[in-house]
């Protein structure tokens, strides 16, 4: 009998223990120790990475061979991109704006303005609507100082970048780049 309750603490210790300090008139010490097992659940690592799984040991991030992202995406035209928000509701553009994160652009427009930003650097905005079209700037993305100071107004550029943003304004499509160059 007294192997059975052995093999019954080292089993249930955790449940067995509060139970005991309880029956031993010892309720504090019986609350604290569940208090106890309740705090070591919550903050123990739910993360184990030196377990095994099935096909072998688990291995740190840094020993794995990592593949290389994928090339971006060539994005659609501008006229595209417009002509396709146009069309959709907010939530449908919402979706459609966070496809196009990552795509990338060669595309022309005209220089509208070069804006030294509140923090620093500066930035181009583009138009990419014909001369004399009521527009807004299309696309914007930041320059060195040289690159911005350099542009003039309605000089027309060739850039490349990713697209980082995307949305509809006054029903303009507004295209953010990052890893921008002007060719």
């Amino acid at each position: 009998m007294k192997i059975g309750r052995v093999i019954l603490w080292i089993l249930f210790w955790p449940i067995m223990l509060p139970y005991w300090l309880f029956k031993t008139k010892r309720p504090v010490l019986g609350a604290l120790s569940i208090l106890a097992f309740i705090i070591l659940a919550i903050i123990a690592p739910k993360d184990d990475a030196s377990v095994s799984s099935p096909s072998g040991p688990v291995t740190s991030p840094a020993r794995t061979m990592q593949t290389p992202p994928a090339p971006p995406t060539e994005a659609p035209s501008l006229e595209y991109i417009r002509a396709q928000m146009r069309e959709m509701t907010e939530a449908q553009r919402n979706e459609y704006s966070r496809g196009l994160v990552g795509n990338s652009v060669h595309w022309t427009g005209r220089v509208v303005e070069v804006n030294e930003k509140t923090f620093g650097g500066y930035e181009v905005w583009i138009d990419m609507d014909p001369p004399g079209a009521l527009s807004v700037q299309d696309v914007e993305f930041d320059v060195s100082k040289e690159l911005g100071l350099s542009l003039s107004k309605e000089q027309r550029v060739s850039f490349t970048g990713e697209i980082k943003s995307a949305g509809l304004l006054l029903n303009s499509c507004q295209i953010g780049l990052k890893n921008a160059r002007i060719l």
